[in-house]
Parts: C-alpha cells; structure tokens; sequence
C-alpha cells in the first residue's frame, strides 16, 4: 500500500467515528426512548451553553440524521487529509465558534440540533483554503465542494421553517475565518516552475545578472561562444 492510500485510510478513520458516535447516539435514543433534545443549544441561555458539545450529536430523525452524515464522511475525511497535522485543533474551532455564534445569533426560546452547522463549516472551510492557497489539489477540491454542496447557500437564508439557518450561517463565518487564521498551515503551495538553465553548465546567463551595479560588467564565461571563420579565395590555394 502506498503512502497516499495509506493517508487517505487514516483520514478516513476519525469522521467515521464521529458518524459513528452520532448513529449511537440517536438509536440509543430511538430505541430507548429518550429524549435528549433538552441538551440541545439554546440561545441566549446559559445552561444552553452545554449544547456547543452535544447538539451536533442530536438529531430529530434518521433523515436528518443521514443528511449530514455523508457530507460529514467527504468533508472530514478531505479536512483530515489535507489538514493531517491541525485537523483536531480545527475541529475544536468549529465546534467552539460554531456554538458560540449561534449563542448570539438564535432566537431566544429556540433549541438547536444536528451537525449541519459542522457540514458547514468544514465545507466553506476547504473552499476558502483551496482559493487562498495555490496548491491545485485543494484547488480542485474547492470545485468539488461547489458542484456537490452548492446549495448549501440557501440554507443560511430563513427560507425553510424548523430548519437552523443560524447554526448554516454560523458555520459558513467560522469556516471562513477559520481559512484565513490557518491560511499559513497545511498543505504547501505548489512550487514555481521556472526555466531550466541546465544546459548552461551551472554558469548564469548575462541576461539574468541580479545585481544592478554589475550589470555593465558581463562575466566572459557567460557570453554566448563567437566562432571567427577564416575565407579564402580561390586564387589562393594555387
């Protein structure tokens, strides 16, 4: 197995605990008849605080459920991959802004569940990275996130009733400035291509001399070689 196989297994693993805890969650909810919405965030309440750690955990139906775990498993696999080395610090960024700007922007008396303020984040996350940054395969997975969740846009606009547009915008801020904060960590830019002088046998080109003071001053190895050529007339070889 190669080391990019190898890579992608490992960042493949953490979403799918994390989806893992939350189908737990809810089928231990289902089955056993609990009712754990009350851990959910509330706005503007401070024991609802407590709902910045459980509520993406919590779900109101396997449809809810189903809907934010797919993207969950793209999303955090592509965050654990690119990201390998920062990915659980950012995962605690979102979940800690995510939860806190909702705090603020929620109607009071409301109360918040599910991991589409999470979707949200990492997708507006890997968008901004892989605009910022000039690495083509963060470039193309930027592409990927318009074509698969472009919609997404529509959820931060209250144009669905009983839908969290809060918790969608939410994402989308912490995810944006989560891109620029971070702009400087991960994956690398793709190097420069320039031309190759190799031809020239490790001596600059005249063209090429950095230093303006010696710009008149032309080293002799870097000139272009001048062949003389010696005629002769005809008449002077009899």
């Amino acid at each position: 197995m190669n080391r990019e196989k190898q890579q992608f297994y490992r960042a493949l693993i953490y979403p799918v605990v994390l989806v893992g805890i939350m189908v737990l969650v809810y089928t231990l909810e289902v089955f056993g008849d609990f009712h754990w919405d009350d851990y959910g965030l509330k706005p503007g309440n401070w024991i609802g605080l407590r709902g910045i750690l459980f509520s993406p955990f919590l779900h109101a139906s396997w449809e809810h459920l189903l809907s934010n775990a797919f993207p969950l498993l793209i999303l955090g696999t592509a965050l654990f991959y690119f990201f390998s080395g920062i990915a659980w610090e950012l995962m605690f960024w979102q979940f800690l802004m995510n939860g806190l700007m909702l705090w603020f922007l929620g109607a009071e008396g409301t109360i918040h569940i599910g991991a589409s303020g999470l979707v949200y984040s990492m997708a507006f996350f890997l968008l901004f990275s892989g605009f910022i940054r000039k690495n083509k395969g963060l470039t193309m997975l930027s592409f990927a996130v318009i074509m698969l969740y472009g919609y997404l846009i529509w959820g931060m606009f209250p144009v669905q009733p009983h839908v969290s547009w809060e918790g969608h915008l939410a994402g989308f801020l912490s995810g944006a400035v989560l891109a620029f904060f971070f702009r400087k960590e991960g994956p690398a830019d793709d190097k420069k291509k320039v031309w190759d002088d190799s031809d020239l046998d490790g001596v600059e080109p005249y063209w090429e001399v950095d230093d303006a003071e010696d710009s008149d001053q032309v080293d002799e190895k870097a000139k272009p070689i001048q062949i003389h050529y010696t005629y002769r007339k005809s008449e002077d070889k009899k």
